[in-house]
């Protein structure tokens, strides 16, 4: 059940490229975490993905949670090449372009961050599908005037999220509802295996009702003198009932309980053997 509880979904995703413009990222990164309303909103995946994860899933879950999308463009933006000479703008693993194609699908607002003097594109030298990064309003970060233009972004970024409130409860709601419906299959899985051996243990609480009861009746029958007149009061079958509900509860909490920390066990034991046999594979774009 601990999945349930996960923390809020990042309000804000940083899409860059490494060996276009270092350094930029993880300011505007460290700068949008610094403020309060951000503080563990922001995404990027330096450390934002564990080894062993696929990280396309991780990638676009967090694209589908977000509410702004910041693309950083540098200078070499269109032109990076990779090992073999081709430019990696567009190419089919590029992991790049992937994320903002997915992002303009998704419909988040996107915002292209100029970095390091770079321009804004033109639509004909982007790839098909990302044309639409063209027609977005572009937001500049000098160096001469960092502060002055991070203020500037932040209040633009709280602006963006001030006005889809609505949009971030659908988001938060659909993805507890994700969570609630793969707990709920889980458990029940684990329900039906557990059940050739959890029924013939309901003869104990089904013993201890039958027995309390049993004895409840008769102290009654003592101080009546007549069974029928105990039988006939329905406030005896209303503890009944009262009895088999609490003896049911406290049945299922052992019991509860008893899952829980079996399968903290477990999954302990898988984390341990996951990093012992998987290691990290860095991102490549």
């Amino acid at each position: 059940m601990g999945e349930i509880f996960k923390k809020r979904p990042n309000l804000i995703f940083v899409c860059y490229r490494r060996d276009d413009a270092p350094g930029y990222a993880g300011h505007v990164f460290g700068d949008l975490s610094s403020e309060r309303r951000f503080k563990e909103r922001v995404f990027i995946d330096r450390g934002g993905i564990h080894g062993g994860a696929d990280y396309r899933n991780v990638l676009g879950r967090e694209i589908r949670e977000c509410v702004v999308f910041l693309v950083l463009i540098g200078r070499d933006w269109l032109r990076m090449t990779d090992s073999k000479g081709q430019r990696r703008l567009g190419a089919p693993n590029d992991v790049l372009s992937w994320e903002v194609v997915t992002a303009l699908d998704k419909g988040s607002m996107v915002i292209p961050v100029l970095v390091n003097g770079a321009t804004m594109p033109e639509p004909e030298d982007l790839p098909a599908g990302m044309e639409r990064l063209a027609d977005k309003q572009a937001h500049a970060l000098t160096d001469d005037h960092w502060d002055d233009d991070m203020k500037l972004l932040v209040r633009l970024l709280n602006e963006a999220i001030r006005r889809r409130p609505a949009r971030r409860f659908r988001l938060w709601l659909g993805r507890e509802w994700e969570h609630v419906k793969r707990s709920w299959r889980r458990w029940l899985r684990e329900a039906l295996r557990a059940a050739p051996f959890v029924i013939p243990t309901l003869f104990v609480p089904c013993a201890v009702i039958i027995g309390v009861w049993t004895y409840w009746v008769a102290s009654r029958f003592r101080a009546a003198g007549s069974l029928d007149s105990v039988l006939d009061d329905p406030y005896v079958y209303t503890q009944l009932a009262a009895l088999q509900a609490l003896c049911v509860l406290v049945y299922a909490a052992i019991w509860l309980a008893a899952y829980r920390r079996l399968r903290r066990r477990r999954d302990a034991a898988t984390a341990a053997g996951a990093a012992a046999q998987v290691q990290d594979q860095p991102r490549t774009e």
